[in-house]
């Protein structure tokens, strides 16, 4: 009786941990993660290094803003700017999202306009959540236009 009571039990706690529903949450955060190929492998123009960028916004509902800033000193590139992005399912765990990210791009002497087309998955824990956001980058800074990221981090919700 006991073994069939902890073997039900178990399994009501890890079906309840794969459907919890948030409320429909509104929050501000700040993040923080790297360029993940940068970091594991090497970019384009460099050797193994790391891409930090910075963020910090406010999800409503399906909504969400961030202001970032990004920091790559191996190649002296700084970028910095805004997303906005559609939230698909705001009140589950793993929130998939979509949107735009407007952003400028400072090179030592110049600074170039950029557009990015934006996909991210967020993991939600109740204060913390990691995120993976993958890029395509339009760039008026390089000779070839398109540039891809992978990007990964954490963040805190206030």
């Amino acid at each position: 009786m006991k073994t069939w009571f902890l073997i039900l039990f178990s399994i009501s706690l890890c079906c309840n941990a794969q459907f919890y529903e948030f409320e429909k949450e509104n929050y501000f955060f700040i993040n923080t993660g790297v360029d993940l190929r940068n970091a594991a492998y090497r970019g384009t123009v460099n050797s193994r290094a790391l891409d930090i960028v910075y963020g910090m916004g406010a999800r409503t509902g399906n909504f969400q803003a961030e202001a970032w800033y990004e920091s790559f000193t191996r190649i002296k590139y700084e970028a910095f700017g805004m997303n906005l992005n559609y939230v698909f399912r705001p009140e589950r765990r793993l929130v998939p999202m979509a949107g735009l990210e407007l952003g400028f791009i400072k090179r030592p002497k110049h600074i170039h306009p950029s557009l990015a087309f934006i996909a991210q998955l967020d993991f939600n824990f109740s204060r913390f959540f990691v995120f993976i956001r993958g890029q395509g980058k339009l760039r008026t800074d390089l000779e070839h236009l398109t540039k891809g990221s992978v990007y990964g981090g954490i963040g805190y919700k206030f």
